[in-house]
């Protein structure tokens, strides 16, 4: 036979098993509440950085959109710069082509060798001039 204090040991210890027990079920079940957060959160995590990400393409698409366009208006500017510069020179009334002669008479006229009078009666003389 079992001794009294023998049993009531036992059954304190069975008490004490049982309340562990029911610990260790609240515990998993804790555990289990825990990971279907975590398993939520990851989704919404997953789903959070996927949309960072578009957003990210998004905004490099309008950038390389917006460099684009300033590369062709610079270029748009650059031209227009040239085009002004080239109308800002004076208006020159020559003949688009000139003849052997008179473009040697050209030459000399830019280069000292004839005066505007002298140029002017060499042109006459050819038949070219007024």
């Amino acid at each position: 036979m079992i001794s009294r204090d023998l049993r009531e040991r036992l059954q304190s210890q069975e008490s004490a098993l049982q309340v562990l027990t029911l610990e260790i079920t609240e515990l998993k079940a804790t555990r289990t509440a825990y990971e279907r957060s975590l398993l939520i959160s990851d989704e919404r995590y997953d789903r959070l950085l996927a949309t960072h990400l578009e957003a990210i393409n998004a905004f490099k698409a309008v950038a390389e959109q917006y460099t684009d366009g300033l590369a062709r208006a610079r270029a748009t500017i650059s031209s227009l710069e040239v085009t002004n510069s080239e109308l800002a020179q004076p208006f020159s009334n020559k003949p688009l082509h000139m003849n052997e002669e008179e473009e040697d008479l050209s030459w000399q006229l830019d280069h000292g060798v004839l005066n505007m009078s002298q140029y002017n009666d060499a042109l006459r003389a050819a038949g070219l001039g007024d």
